[in-house]
């Protein structure tokens, strides 16, 4: 048997969009967002139910392959470092200006297949470093980034805006153990 994940959506179109490193421009309210090419994408789950303290077994980033499919990318998977996530503003550097957890994924691309979901690396380090911050309360929201790590192309996935087709925004996947206080055991949570 299988081990489905608990899955937390991107909820509004603040909640995603991706930066421009060399000028800071911010683009949310896109139907794509862009991986590479000196760009930083964010994804913000908001009502991250996730216990203080919970045992992550494995997070990934299911993205819908929109451009590119192909294209040679490097790029390197951060979480920022925040009890709560704050929203994505058009400031310039948005991204660029949080602080980054100590966990990040570096991986160059495998090939996609366009128009389908793609899931990205394991990122359960980055997942367990936020929620095992001693301020971390279930329900608060964080961010997840892909950071252009000197690609000199790109690739585009869905945005929340995206409508061909609807709801196709990223997903943040997650497995986790529960300790049971009663009981000194774990108990692996899942959601379909």
């Amino acid at each position: 048997m299988g081990m489905s994940c608990c899955e937390f959506h991107v909820a509004t179109g603040n909640d995603d969009g991706h930066e421009r490193v060399n000028d800071g421009n911010m683009a949310l309210g896109q139907a794509t967002i862009r991986i590479g090419d000196n760009r930083i994408l964010g994804a913000r789950f908001q009502n991250v139910g996730i216990p203080q303290g919970a045992q992550i077994i494995q997070a990934h980033l299911r993205i819908y392959v929109k451009e590119r499919p192909t294209r040679t990318v490097s790029v390197i998977y951060e979480a920022e470092d925040i009890d709560d996530s704050p929203v994505f503003t058009t400031t310039p550097y948005d991204f660029s200006n949080r602080t980054m957890t100590t966990a990040k994924v570096a991986i160059t691309l495998p090939d996609w297949t366009l128009n389908t979901w793609e899931d990205g690396p394991d990122i359960k380090g980055l997942v367990q470093e936020v929620v095992s911050r001693a301020g971390w309360t279930s329900g608060n929201a964080m961010s997840i980034f892909i950071r252009d790590d000197g690609s000199t192309d790109y690739r585009a996935v869905a945005a929340y805006e995206n409508t061909s087709p609807p709801d196709t925004s990223a997903i943040l996947c997650v497995s986790y153990l529960v300790p049971d206080s009663k009981k000194s055991r774990a108990w692996l949570v899942t959601q379909d």
